[in-house]
């Protein structure tokens, strides 16, 4: 279980991650096409759907990754996300308390 475990808090962080690339390659392109004279209009509205996108996308997956690998009940509470990043002690599923870290 704690392998499991594991592999999903490393999933998220890769997520975390191209979320975080996403995003400055929408704020380069931005900067791009302002500089290059294109319309701030076009530009808005191009950057408000990527990032809703975006948003949307790690909402759904942190949805179905964030679970418990014994009894399959979610976990995607923040704490969850908070405790399995900085604490020391171990880490159980809330429902069925098995130990996930």
């Amino acid at each position: 279980m704690i392998q499991a475990f594991k592999q999903r808090r490393r999933r998220q962080r890769y997520a975390d991650l191209l979320s975080l690339i996403g995003y400055g390659v929408v704020f380069g392109l931005v900067w791009y096409g302002a500089r290059r004279g294109v319309s701030v209009l076009d530009l808005l509205w191009l950057s408000t759907i990527i990032f809703f996108g975006t948003l949307i996308g790690a909402i759904v997956f942190t949805q179905w990754n964030w679970r418990c690998p014994a009894c399959g009940s979610a976990l995607a509470s923040w704490k969850v996300r908070i405790d399995s990043w900085f604490s020391p002690e171990p880490l159980n599923c809330p429902y069925c308390k098995t130990k996930l870290l």
